[in-house]
């Protein structure tokens, strides 16, 4: 890195010209030098003073680019001054690499005059910052809304954008053209205050963000007086799309009104993030982020009505040994699986009769901008939720409604647990994931006491999500399973094996959400499906998932309107897995998520594959898995005879709230902070003798609770 004399670093800081700067710079400095710095600097009179006295201070200062002033702009060493204009019109600059490019200044040069500050946020519940890298030339934007003027990205030289609705805005994530070479000045000029970097975090992953919006997690009890108070504190706008359901889970979409400090709208965010976290009723705030291709194409081939009768229609179902399982059970309606996904078209013939039968009474779409539907995951238009969840619960064939002598036979696609239920939540492709995450917890809230319930996330997000992972370890402290699919590489990707893939991720880096199960797939000639991520720590097990072709290869599944199609891809893999769960809490509701997982691996069938490209455990056997239920099933609990009071029942750490906590003996508001702290960051409690690792418990106190606990 080359050494700039002190004169020439003194000039350029304070803006004024080189024969000053050596003045002040050999102690030398007059008033005049002081006024001019003053003026041309920004800096207050305050600041300045002790630099003039002592100069040498200022060798290791450094500029931020988006707050300099014109003249400290035109004293850079080499500078051209017909750049000048398009150093303004390029703000905000989110790296120094980007600045060279528009300065042609080198950038070990401009590295000992300017530095911009790090772009990170604070993860609350893990007490762990996120730091995280701009990525030049890629780009988050709000192309459309209220508070804006429209932009087309397609007038936009050398830039390709795809637009992703976010109710009353349009936000573009926008990259460099192949075909022609990126213009960013008209690019910035035309976005200033509503454009973001793409950021690259730790782990290499690349995140998309919204621009000026923040996702907030209030705890629930919070009242709405409190939450208005502390938005107008920080001086947010709740999004006009916000709903009720929204607000009771705890989860608010926030927006920042008008253009930012520096013109930098992810420096903004990232402040208000800081200044949210000091308040106790906020359980944590992060930006909101998006994901332009979450959900994979839709590469589906339509089915013919001949097809049906082709003997290898449901090759998936031979291959998991289907048939078998079903003579111990179809399902039963007292387990619900929560489809998040797209949404589903609910009047589809292989669907209609297997929905849970409130279903049009409680908001299921938590998808932005679609008020003609509220409560309704009705979807058409997107076929991915109807195809993912016909596979788990198809009803199979059954008669037409017709009245004629005629009658003949409807054929709709069968799927693993036609006898359970299913509730599909809408969660729309790529929207904002604050909202995928409110999704889950709103999939708890619906599943009725006494009740099992399965999740299935068929999707991926770029990298880890605060509010996701934190629905993830709820649903698991709840009894819920996770079924996620394993990722789908896209061609010509790099394969490895392990590749982090979220949510499926989140099993591999948090060993105790052990009711997150991540799915391979694999072909019918049970091997690796040429796209499935794999590995043996990164996949639990795999199911069919199919390849691209027609019967006897791919999926049959269900797609609207009314149709069938062929489907192949994890997405479709991980619903068998999903099915087969439902099928085993249908066998006995006692059994616990973790529990069910280990038998289900425990029952794989190998695969014939090479150890670097292991798929989890194996393919699953749902004829295996469910004798294994059978023979491992657990006793009904016995009912109380007249006259006998049965016992109390023990209240579960993992699960109870505050309220019933300060039930226990021994627990004071300073043992249960403790103890959800501990749960919140280390997962569930394996036995009452954890309380010891809290830090709040003695082993007095845990002698008294131990009879009237559980975990």
């Amino acid at each position: 890195m080359p050494q700039l004399s002190l004169a020439t670093k003194l000039s350029v800081v304070l803006g004024i010209d080189l024969t000053a700067a050596e003045r002040i710079a050999h102690h030398q400095g007059t008033l005049d030098d002081l006024q001019q710095a003053h003026r041309q600097s920004h800096f207050p009179l305050d600041t300045l003073l002790p630099w003039l006295l002592q100069p040498e201070n200022l060798q290791d200062y450094r500029l931020n680019p988006n707050q300099m002033s014109p003249a400290q702009l035109q004293r850079l060493p080499g500078l051209n001054l017909d750049r000048l204009p398009l150093l303004r019109e390029n703000r905000p600059f989110f790296s120094l690499i980007e600045f060279a490019q528009v300065s042609q200044l080198p950038l070990d040069v401009l590295e000992t005059l300017l530095e911009l500050p790090d772009y990170s946020w604070f993860d609350k519940p893990k007490g762990e910052t996120v730091a995280v890298t701009p990525v030049p030339g890629l780009y988050s934007a709000i192309t459309q809304s209220s508070d804006f003027e429209t932009v087309s990205i397609d007038a936009l030289t050398g830039f390709t954008g795809r637009t992703l609705s976010m109710g009353t805005q349009q936000i573009a994530v926008v990259a460099p053209s192949p075909s022609a070479a990126p213009q960013p000045t008209p690019l910035k000029h035309a976005l200033t205050g509503r454009i973001c970097p793409a950021l690259r975090d730790a782990a290499g992953i690349v995140r998309y963000v919204v621009p000026l919006s923040v996702d907030l997690w209030f705890d629930p009890a919070t009242s709405c007086d409190r939450i208005d108070t502390i938005l107008t504190t920080l001086n947010l706008q709740i999004t006009p799309d916000q709903t009720a359901s929204l607000s009771d889970l705890g989860y608010i979409r926030a927006q920042i009104p008008g253009c930012p400090i520096d013109t930098d709208p992810l420096r903004a965010v990232l402040e208000v993030i800081q200044h949210a976290q000091q308040y106790s009723e906020l359980r944590f705030a992060e930006p909101e982020q998006i994901g332009p291709a979450d959900f994979p194409p839709d590469n589906a081939q339509f089915a013919q009505d001949s097809d049906f009768e082709s003997s290898h229609q449901y090759w998936n179902h031979h291959a998991i040994h289907l048939a078998a399982a079903h003579q111990l059970t179809t399902g039963s309606p007292h387990v619900t699986v929560f489809i998040v996904d797209s949404g589903l078209e609910t009047e589809h013939p292989a669907l209609a009769t297997g929905l849970r039968q409130d279903w049009p009474a409680v908001d299921l779409n938590f998808a932005v901008g679609l008020p003609e539907s509220a409560l309704s995951p009705h979807e058409t238009g997107v076929t991915h939720g109807t195809q993912v969840a016909s596979i788990v619960s198809g009803q199979g064939a059954r008669l037409s409604n017709s009245s004629s002598e005629s009658e003949s036979e409807t054929h709709v696609v069968r799927g693993i647990a036609p006898g359970c239920t299913v509730l599909p939540i809408k969660i729309s492709g790529s929207l904002g994931y604050g909202l995928r995450a409110a999704a889950i917890l709103q999939a708890i809230a619906l599943l009725p006491a006494g009740d099992r319930g399965i999740i299935n996330l068929s999707w991926r997000i770029q990298g880890e999500h605060i509010g996701i992972r934190e629905a993830l370890i709820e649903a698991d402290r709840q009894g819920f399973a996770i079924v996620t699919s394993a990722g789908n590489y896209q061609l010509g990707e790099p394969q490895q094996a392990d590749k982090l893939h979220y949510p499926s991720a989140y099993a591999h880096h948090y060993p105790y959400l052990k009711s997150l199960c991540s799915v391979g797939a694999t072909t019918a000639s049970n091997t690796r499906a040429a796209y499935s991520y794999f590995g043996s720590s990164s996949v639990t097990v795999a199911a069919p998932g199919g390849e691209s072709g027609q019967a006897g290869i791919a999926l049959y599944a269900a797609t609207p309107i009314g149709q069938h199609a062929y489907v192949w891809g994890t997405s479709f893999a991980a619903p068998h897995v999903t099915g087969l769960l439902a099928l085993m809490f249908s066998l006995n509701r006692q059994l616990s998520a973790t529990a069910a997982i280990d038998l289900i691996k425990q029952t794989a069938q190998p695969l014939n594959a090479i150890a670097a490209q292991a798929l989890g455990s194996g393919l699953i056997d749902a004829r295996a898995a469910l004798h294994a239920v059978s023979l491992n099933a657990l006793p009904e609990p016995a009912a109380a005879t007249v006259g006998e009071a049965a016992a109390p029942a023990k209240l579960n750490l993992n699960t109870a709230n505050a309220n019933q906590l300060a039930s226990l003996p021994g627990m004071n508001s300073w043992r249960i902070e403790h103890l959800l702290r501990y749960r919140q960051s280390q997962g569930p409690l394996t036995s009452a003798w954890d309380l010891l690792k809290t830090g709040a418990f003695n082993l007095w106190v845990i002698y008294q609770l131990i009879e009237k606990v559980d975990v």
